[in-house]
Formats: structure tokens, C-alpha cells, sequence
């Protein structure tokens, strides 16, 4: 006990005199006395000397035994008996039992028959339980021959599991409780992580308290928890690992006082440069990517052929490669995420037999290792993944293959809860191996090979289940992000008995083929194989603008005061005179409002100052256009397209003073983005709002309506993905999936519209305002509102005969087909370039010896 108080204050005062000031502070038993040591209750001298006491106390009683039991304490306490003792509650499942050695073994026996894992610590006495008694008296005495002040830092007891206060850090008999009594460490720990800006820092030897701080399911995901002293296990130099801290600590937002961690150091000033610089350069050749055949027939098409050009997403039958074990795999590491239908356990199996080394992981409520090959972790806790990941690491386990099955599920049945397990298990897994992967990714590649069912509709006679097809937005980032991992959608329809050995053949052999450079989207559907690609598809020009519409039709347009809507509702406005029933979260002033508004002598909107009025005044002038230029009559109502009540309202209004609504656009989106590593699952969750939950609550008000036409505005970021839009990627990639699911399910026409990027319109104008800010120069290659409306009558006028069409003037074949060649190629071996020899120094050549310098010296 004294070495571990020694050991903790020295590292703590280290960490303060380098500038790190605690903010609060937790002790675990002994840690305790560090914690009230620093805050001033003790004098160090007094400290060291009640430490020394309460060993020497302690080792006079009999020996006891500890047993670690992963029950939550109700549940253990009804373990307990005369000579057992609930010794230290950690975490919410997790407590430590003390009493006679005799009393421990029993309760262990007792527990490893209902298959529950104990872990014995190591002590010699049973800490914290009745045997401490008969020293409480003498340790009490002690306590009262030293000096007690009130604490002048915060920091939490063990005894309350709370604040301490100055009138128990002041009393003898707290100290002597804290001896016999219950360490409340789960209560603190919750206490103090109700405050996620604090970066958490260990002292002391080994990783317990931060393990039991990542496991804590109150810990916020951004959270920084680190260590001083290195695990036994670990490798790395003690110094060199306590300054890994120190920078983590700095990249956290942590302040240093670096004068403090230079005082020990002398400096010696020299006048630089110290070296002849001899002015011979040395260029870096720029890489050349070779265009394949097909992309170059594409790139040869003229121009204005291209500016009209839609696409369709087509699959086509490819060959499928043959399951071959070979020697190299036998070496590599294999992670299987668990399905819940019995296709990893097939597949680890299969595995297993060709000598190849798996492990799986389950879904379970805490992280837990259940054999050398086996763990669960819970899908909702980010830090589950990062310890997982983190252990595989120190095992030098790490996966270069990732096998992904949590997408992987029998037949769904729409709700709240399974939406949110459906996204834990899917986009928001990927995002968190993403990120934990990352981290590891310096000297490392991986490959995530991404299982689904009931996303791709390939025959279109599947039973699509869309809120699965988010996974799809990881999928395409990923990559883009992080260009270490590699990400691959592979969709499968569940097997029957008969079947199901030789979906397990293709899938084997689909992971070891060699196609981890190639992310094109597969499927299996029985024994074929198939790859998604996408066909040109030219539609005509009606000569009749309205087909599809009706003469002074009703239309209803989400996101309607946006670029989009307020395009499309011009549209409609010019070409029937339709009655547009306008939704937007934002909310105009009452019409009566709007000439004093605009008035010349009271415009607020005009106000430099003022850019909420001026873009609400923007909003009044389109919808007087549309009323006074076209004759069109225009509702303006304010609701959340995800809030089902407020569009119930809204469709009650709508109905009302139009009567039947004959068709839906759904243009609403919210501007969001964020790189993985930094995505909040909120963040996420207001860009998944507008397109998942608001398209379920049109399904839900419209299920009974007849409707000519429901159009949904995706994007062509759904399709080739983008850097900081996974969350944007992921919530489009449901609406692609609805419209299938849907078009099986109903006679509706529900078309799902790609759109490539609209010039000066929606949620990239502000990026284009800045680009020309910057460079002075207009961001071009978008549709213009005039080919973005033209496209629309096109595809209007083919009703019934397309579900999902992309519309871009950039060629999605050929850009598709570029993205692939420069994966291929960034893989490949480097063709040569004009290469330097070594300049005449006077160290002699050392030739690199590990993989960072000879990724260096490359």
C-alpha cells in the first residue's frame, strides 16, 4: 500500500508540474488517500504515515479472498452471507465480494455452475469487508493523532459515492468507514462523468480504472480517458509511453505549461542553418493514372450529349471466384461480427477448418471476453469497439479482414426500437470500427467485407427492408476517409437449410479472391453472382408539360421554402397553376404581415444586419411570384416532416382548403456533415430525420391515399460517396431502398431522384458563394433550375416504369469506372521514376530496418 501511494503521488505531482491542475479527482481505496493528500486534508508526511499504519494493521488479521463477480449489485447482495462481504461496487455489472478464503471458493463454485465467470484478485486479505473490524478501533486512534483539513481541491468519496465534504474528510471515523466499507466507485465515476468536457487521466500503475471509465455506459463517446504507466504487456518504453499521454492530452484541448515540462532540460542556442544547402532539387514525379479502354471510349463522348444524360442503376451477372484456402491465409487475422441467423458460425467454422485463425464477436450488454476467440460487446457503446480493438492490438491480433454480418437478419417488423437497433447494428458499427481502426491504420490495411440482406433490389422481388440500407453511406466513406480500410457491400437473401452450404462457398469465396481493391457493389441471388453497374437512359421530351400532372392539381412539397422546393413549386405553379401546399420547419410571419414587411419604409430584411429577415423576405417575394406572375395558390405551413403529429396537422389543413392531395415531393433535407472520426451520433440522427423518419411519416399520412406520383430527392452522393457526408450518403441510401420496397408494395408511383450537384440552389449555394469569394471565379458544371426542372417533366412523363433514375451532368459510368481505376492503381506497384543518388555525407548508409523507415526511405 505505501508503494502504490508513493507511486501515484509522485506521477501526479509529475502531471502537475507540467501544468496539468485537476479539475476534480477520484481515488479506488487507497487511491483515496492520494486524492485527499493533493486537495490538503493530510499533510504528505501525515499521509505516508496513516498509509504505512493501515498495512500494518491490515496484514495482522486473518487472510481473505476477493472474488470479481459481473452481477449488478442487487443481484449479488442476495449472494451474501455472515462471512461475505459486497467488498467494492465498480460498475453497474460489475462488484468485488470479500471474506474468508473458504467462503470466496464456495461462492465462485456456486457461480461457475450458472455459467457466470469469476475473476479472483489478487490479495492476501479480504479488503473492505466484517474481517476488517477488529482494527477499526486502533485505526481510528491513529487518525486522531494527525491533523485533518478541509479539502481545497474536489474530489469524490468512496464511502458516498458522491462530493466529499469538509465535514467527512475532517472526521476519524470517515477514514475508518472507508476502511470496512462499500468502495462506491461506480457512483463516483458516474458523478464525475456527468461532466464530458473533463479529460480523464490515471495515475498509478496498470489500466483498471480507465478500463472500467471506457466500459461506463454514461461515458460520452468524444470522452478522452488515458493512462500514465503502461499495461505489464505492453512493449513500449515508460517514457516514451507517458509523453504518448502527454500529446493526447494536448490534442485533446488540455493545456501545458511547457516551461514546467522543459525545466529539467538545458537549451544551448546555435545559429542555423548548420548545413551547405547544395541547390540540387529533388522533384516528385507526379503520378500518372492510366484511363482503361472503357473509360476512355466514355470520356470520348461529345459534350452535349452528356449535359441531358440520365442513369439507371443496373446489376449485371458476373463470374463468381472459387473458395481456395491457400498458406498466406492461414497467417493473416479474421474478425467476424455475429449474425443472429447462423451464418458466422457457419463461416467461422468453415474457417477454422483451413487452419485460419477467427475471432467473433457477439452482440452483448458489456464488453466481455469469453474465451481466447471469443467476445460480445454492446453495439450502442462506441467503447466497446476502441477496447475491443485495443485488446486485439495487444494480442497482436489484429484483423486484416473484417466480416461484417450484424445486417444480416430474419424478417423485420417496422418500429421506433427497431430503427434504433437496425442503425446500432449497421451504420452506426461501421462508424465506430471506422474510427477505432483508424487509430491503427498507420501500418496497417483492412478490409471490412460488409454482409446484408433485404438491401439491393436486384430481381425486384425482394422484401426490402430500407432503414438496413444505411450501412451503405459507411461503405462508400470509409474508404474516401480512410484510405487504409476498404469497405465492400455484399447483399445475400437468407438461405433455407438445403441451400445454405453453398451460400457459405460463394461468400468464402467472394473473401478470398483477391477483390478487396474493388468496391463495387455485389449480390448474390441463388447461384449467380451479380455486380451493380449503371446504363445510360435517355428519355424523351414530351411535347405535353403535363403529362403526369393535373390542371390546378394539388401538390404538397416538404423542405418547400428551400432551393428545391421553391424551383419545383415554380415549376408546377408555371406549367398547371397548381395549389402547392408549402411545408418547412421554418416559419413565416402571418400574411397579413408580409406588405409591411416588404414595404420600402419598413424592411427589416434589408437590414446588412439582418440576414434571418432578408432570406425570410427572399421566402415572401417567391411566394407572391408564384401567386401574382402564375396563378398559382400557395399554402405556406410550418411542421417537422419527421414529427408525425405536426403532419397530421398540416395534411388536416391542407385537405381542408384544397381537398385531395394528388401528389408528394419530398425535397426536405438538413444541412449536416462531419468526418467520421468526429460524427456524433446526433449529428448523424438530424441528417437521418427529414429522409428516414419523414419519408415513414408520409408513408404513414398518404397510406390511403391514392396519389398520381411521390417523388423523393436523393442524391448522387448516395452513389459515389463524399468525405464528410456519411451521415448525407447513409439517409439518401434509404430512400433509393424505399422506393423498390415501396413500388412491391403499392400501385404509387414513388420514384427516387439522384440528383447531381444544382447550380446556385439547396445546401452547396453557400459552398459556391464562398468558392467565388475566395477565387472570383463561378463553381460550374451544375444543373442550372432550368435543366433541373426540364428533367423532372421527363421523368414525370415516364410514370410507372422507373423507380430510381440519377440525374448529373457529370457522367456517373465514367466517373464510377474512374473511381475504381485510381483504387486499382493506388495499389499497384509504383511504375519508376527518376531517381537521386545518395549526396556524399559523412555518416555512412544505413539501410532502413522496420517498416516505418522503409516506408520513409520509399
Amino acid at each position: 500500500q505505501p508503494a502504490l501511494f508513493v507511486i501515484e503521488y509522485a506521477l501526479a505531482q509529475l502531471w502537475m508540474a507540467w501544468g496539468l491542475r485537476p479539475a476534480a479527482m477520484i481515488g479506488h481505496s487507497i487511491g483515496e488517500y492520494v486524492a485527499a493528500c493533493l486537495a490538503g486534508v493530510f499533510s504528505l508526511e501525515d499521509a505516508l504515515a496513516l498509509v504505512a499504519v493501515r498495512g500494518q494493521l491490515m496484514q495482522s488479521l486473518p487472510r481473505g479472498a476477493m472474488l470479481s463477480v459481473p452481477l449488478p449489485e442487487t443481484e449479488v447482495k442476495k449472494l451474501l452471507n455472515q462471512e461475505l462481504s459486497l467488498a467494492v461496487h465498480n460498475a453497474p455489472s460489475l462488484c468485488a465480494v470479500s471474506g474468508t478464503t473458504d467462503a470466496v471458493t464456495a461462492l465462485e463454485n456456486r457461480l461457475t455452475a450458472q455459467n457466470i465467470e469469476c475473476l479472483w484478485l489478487h490479495t492476501s486479505h479480504a479488503f473492505h469487508s466484517a474481517m476488517m473490524e477488529p482494527i477499526l478501533a486502533s485505526f481510528t486512534a491513529h487518525v486522531k493523532k494527525m491533523r485533518l483539513n478541509p479539502p481545497q481541491m474536489p474530489y469524490l468519496s468512496n464511502v458516498s459515492g458522491t462530493w466529499i465534504t469538509a465535514a467527512q474528510a475532517t472526521e476519524p471515523s470517515y477514514w475508518a468507514r472507508h476502511l470496512r466499507h462499500t468502495v462506491r466507485f461506480a457512483e463516483g465515476l458516474q458523478e464525475l462523468l456527468k461532466k464530458p468536457e473533463y479529460a480523464l487521466l490515471e495515475i498509478g500503475p496498470g489500466r483498471t480504472l480507465t478500463t472500467l471509465v471506457q466500459r461506463h455506459p454514461q461515458k460520452a463517446a468524444e470522452q478522452v480517458a488515458l493512462t500514465s504507466v503502461r499495461h505489464p504487456k505492453d512493449h513500449q518504453a515508460d517514457v516514451s509511453f507517458l509523453l504518448t499521454t502527454l500529446g493526447k492530452l494536448w490534442l485533446a484541448g488540455v493545456s501545458i505549461d511547457w516551461t514546467g515540462f522543459y525545466a529539467q532540460e538545458q537549451r544551448q542556442r546555435l545559429p542555423l542553418p548548420t548545413y551547405p544547402f547544395e541547390r540540387q532539387r529533388y522533384w516528385i514525379e507526379q503520378k500518372s493514372i492510366p484511363l482503361s479502354g472503357a473509360i476512355a471510349e466514355v470520356s470520348s463522348v461529345p459534350k452535349s450529349e452528356l449535359v441531358d444524360r440520365f442513369y439507371i442503376p443496373t446489376w449485371q451477372r458476373a463470374m463468381a471466384p472459387r473458395y481456395q484456402p491457400n498458406q498466406t491465409l492461414a497467417h493473416m487475422n479474421w474478425l467476424v461480427f455475429m449474425d443472429e441467423c447462423g451464418l458466422g458460425t457457419l463461416l467461422v467454422k468453415r474457417l477454422e477448418q483451413a487452419n485460419i485463425e477467427v475471432i467473433s464477436v457477439s452482440t452483448g450488454t458489456t464488453f466481455t471476453q469469453l474465451s481466447d476467440r471469443v467476445y460480445t460487446l454492446n453495439p450502442h457503446q462506441a467503447n466497446d469497439y476502441e477496447v475491443l480493438f485495443n485488446e486485439l492490438a495487444r494480442r497482436d491480433k489484429l484483423p486484416q479482414t473484417i466480416i461484417h454480418l450484424w445486417s444480416v437478419t430474419s424478417d423485420y417488423q417496422l418500429s421506433d426500437n427497431n430503427y434504433q437497433v437496425t442503425q446500432q447494428l449497421g451504420f452506426y458499427s461501421l462508424l465506430f470500427i471506422a474510427r477505432t481502426l483508424e487509430k491503427h491504420s498507420l501500418k496497417n490495411k483492412f478490409q471490412i467485407e460488409v454482409v446484408s440482406n433485404q438491401i439491393q433490389a436486384v430481381t425486384g422481388e425482394e422484401l426490402l427492408y430500407p432503414e438496413k440500407a444505411t450501412v451503405l453511406g459507411p461503405v462508400k466513406v470509409i474508404p474516401q476517409e480512410c484510405p487504409n480500410i476498404r469497405c465492400r457491400s455484399i447483399d445475400i437473401v437468407l438461405p433455407n437449410a438445403r441451400s445454405r452450404q453453398k451460400l457459405i462457398d460463394q461468400l468464402l469465396a467472394e473473401f478470398t479472391a483477391g477483390h478487396e481493391n474493388d468496391s463495387t457493389p455485389i449480390a448474390f441471388r441463388g447461384p449467380y453472382r451479380w455486380e451493380q453497374s449503371f446504363a445510360a437512359q435517355r428519355l424523351e421530351k414530351s411535347t405535353d408539360n403535363t403529362i403526369g400532372l393535373r390542371k390546378n392539381g394539388v401538390y404538397l412539397i416538404t423542405g418547400g421554402l428551400g432551393g428545391l422546393g421553391l424551383i419545383f413549386a415554380e415549376y408546377l405553379a408555371k406549367t398547371v397553376q397548381a395549389r402547392l401546399v408549402l411545408v418547412s420547419r421554418s416559419e413565416l410571419p402571418r400574411r397579413e404581415e408580409w406588405a409591411r414587411l416588404l414595404s420600402n419604409d419598413n424592411m427589416p430584411g434589408e437590414a446588412p444586419h439582418s440576414n434571418i429577415m432578408l432570406n425570410m423576405a427572399v421566402k415572401i417575394k417567391a411566394i407572391n411570384q408564384l401567386e401574382a406572375a402564375y396563378g398559382a395558390e400557395v399554402m405556406v405551413l410550418s411542421a417537422d416532416v419527421a414529427d408525425l403529429v405536426q403532419m397530421q396537422a398540416a395534411y388536416t389543413q391542407a385537405t381542408a382548403r384544397f381537398g385531395e392531395i394528388h401528389g408528394v415531393i419530398h425535397a426536405a433535407a438538413i444541412e449536416g456533415g462531419g468526418m467520421i472520426q468526429v460524427k456524433a451520433v446526433e449529428m448523424a440522427e438530424r441528417e437521418f430525420a427529414p429522409k428516414i423518419k419523414g419519408t415513414r411519416t408520409l408513408e404513414t399520412i398518404f397510406k390511403n391515399v391514392k396519389l398520381d406520383f411521390m417523388v423523393l430527392c436523393s442524391s448522387l452522393l448516395a452513389i459515389l460517396g463524399r468525405k464528410g457526408q456519411v451521415g448525407y450518403c447513409a439517409a439518401n441510401a434509404f430512400l433509393d431502398a424505399f422506393v423498390h420496397y415501396k413500388t412491391a408494395e403499392s400501385g404509387t408511383f414513388v420514384v427516387s431522384i439522384n440528383w447531381g450537384r444544382w447550380q446556385n440552389v439547396g445546401m452547396l449555394a453557400r459552398v459556391e458563394a464562398v468558392h467565388q469569394a475566395k477565387t472570383g471565379e463561378l463553381l460550374t458544371g451544375g444543373l442550372t433550375a432550368d435543366e433541373g426542372t426540364d428533367a423532372f417533366s421527363r421523368i414525370l412523363s415516364s410514370i410507372g416504369t422507373l423507380q430510381q433514375i440519377i440525374v448529373s451532368k457529370r457522367n456517373v459510368i465514367y466517373f464510377v469506372k474512374e473511381i475504381k481505376a485510381v483504387k486499382l492503381y493506388e495499389t499497384e506497384t509504383l511504375p519508376t521514376t527518376s531517381t537521386h543518388s545518395r549526396p556524399n555525407l559523412q555518416n555512412a548508409y544505413v539501410a532502413p530496418r522496420f517498416e516505418m523507415e522503409q516506408l520513409v526511405a520509399n
